[in-house]
């Protein structure tokens, strides 16, 4: 929907009263009585030229009618322009065959062919088993060894147009053979086989990142490294699809993204990635500044109950002086064997990040960032975020694919399964693809 204009904008010299209160009224909603009780917009309507100015909510209504009256006679001419093929007169029946010949005849005089398209091609040999058989997989079998067949698109998958193209481009020789024996009057040109190259190119990439991202253990680092090969594919295209693609995939992925989560997420992955030195791609997958990233992990580790390990000053002394009371009485009853070997556990035991002494979140975030960029390994803190973020799915793939399974399983002839029982059923199915 086209965002809304300031009411300066509404108002163009070439346009009539009728014109304006019908864009006002039709595109951004307003009321016709707002033009009768509003007198700074009556003020700012005279100002611009429009004298004449209605003074009733029903006059208002009919010129907005009347205008658009006149719009759709307007549009209803431009059809009329169009060409029309005019009618065939059928005395009695018609075969089909016949029926196609007269409506070729017919459409020629206006340039316009059925055959002169690649998916009319492959609907011809895919639905004439002699055609297909005897003629094209012959030359298939000699070029490729094995038959291979050609594939027709699905309206409903884009992925399709793909595989339809691929195929042709594969048998392309083949097919130009089959169609001088069959004395078929399209020829393809070197120009269209490179058109149709061009195409699958650009389109083979897409399909690769699609299924990467909609993988079972996909997650948002998978879908940056992804969309990551695309860009750098499309952009060793340098054609004018490829650049437009990548253009309005760039545009999508920068409103889509969420830098809170994807960002921190490269920044734990890899602090020094090598694709920051690409421009653009740094355009599109930047990765924040350090306070900003420092400020999302202390809120992730909030989210991850981590206050519930943070204690006052009162409640870790007498935390501390229980626990030695109860281990001083439970020492008294123990063998000097025991006692030793309790001696030489406490020596090898390391400090648990939990129970430092210092609790200040923000030190310690900082000290564990510091590290991790110089080279080490991450901290406590930053392997519970980055183990948090790494179980986000990049899409909605799998609730779709739960309703999909759902709809297989809970299908007519077993509509009377309970909801726990279809529970169940899903789990297990799960459960045995898993295994």
């Amino acid at each position: 929907m086209p965002a809304k204009l300031k009411l300066v904008e509404y108002f163009i010299k070439s346009d009539t009263l009728d014109h304006v209160l019908a864009r006002m009224t039709a595109l951004d909603g307003f009321p016709f009585i707002v033009f009768i009780t509003s007198n700074g917009l009556r003020q700012l309507l005279i100002s611009k030229g429009y004298s004449d100015l209605p003074k009733s909510v029903i006059t208002i209504r009919n010129r907005v009618v009347n205008f658009s009256l006149t719009i759709r006679k307007e549009i209803i001419d431009k059809f009329k322009q169009l060409k029309n093929t005019g009618l065939i007169r059928v005395n009695g029946s018609m075969t089909a065959e016949n029926c196609i010949c007269v409506l070729k005849e017919r459409l020629s005089r206006f340039d316009i062919s059925l055959e002169e398209d690649i998916v009319a091609i492959v609907t011809n040999f895919k639905r004439s088993p002699t055609k297909n058989d005897t003629i094209l997989q012959n030359y298939v079998k000699a070029e490729h060894g094995k038959e291979i067949k050609l594939f027709l698109d699905c309206k409903t998958r884009w992925n399709s147009l793909l595989a339809i193209l691929a195929h042709f481009i594969l048998l392309k020789t083949s097919i130009q053979k089959s169609l001088i024996d069959l004395n078929h009057p399209v020829s393809f040109e070197d120009s269209d086989y490179n058109l149709i190259t061009e195409i699958t190119d650009v389109l083979a990439p897409i399909k690769f990142t699609v299924e990467a991202i909609g993988r079972r253990d996909s997650n948002l680092c998978i879908a940056d490294v992804a969309f990551k090969f695309l860009f750098k594919e499309l952009s060793e295209k340098n054609s004018v699809l490829a650049n437009k693609m990548g253009t309005c995939l760039s545009d999508r992925i920068k409103k889509r993204r969420r830098p809170e989560l994807s960002g921190v997420l490269s920044y734990l992955q890899n602090p020094h990635d090598d694709y920051d030195k690409i421009t653009y791609l740094k355009d599109i997958f930047l990765i924040p500044k350090n306070d900003f990233i420092r400020k999302q992990i202390i809120k992730l580790i909030e989210r991850i109950n981590y206050n519930e390990h943070l204690m006052t000053p009162n409640e870790e002394e007498q935390h501390c002086f229980e626990q030695t009371e109860s281990e001083s009485i439970r020492f008294t009853q123990l063998t000097l064997k025991e006692k030793l070997e309790i001696e030489i556990g406490k020596s090898k035991r390391t400090i648990d990040p939990i129970t430092q002494k210092e609790t200040d979140l923000i030190k310690i975030i900082k000290k564990e960032m510091n590290l991790f960029e110089n080279g080490g390994t991450r901290g406590h803190h930053l392997k519970l975020a980055f183990k948090y973020l790494m179980s986000i799915s990049p899409t909605s793939i799998e609730s779709e694919r739960a309703f999909s399974t759902a709809a297989y399983i809970g299908n007519k002839l077993r509509s009377r399964l309970g909801d726990g029982t279809l529970d169940d059923l899903l789990f297990l199915r799960s459960y045995f693809k898993n295994n």
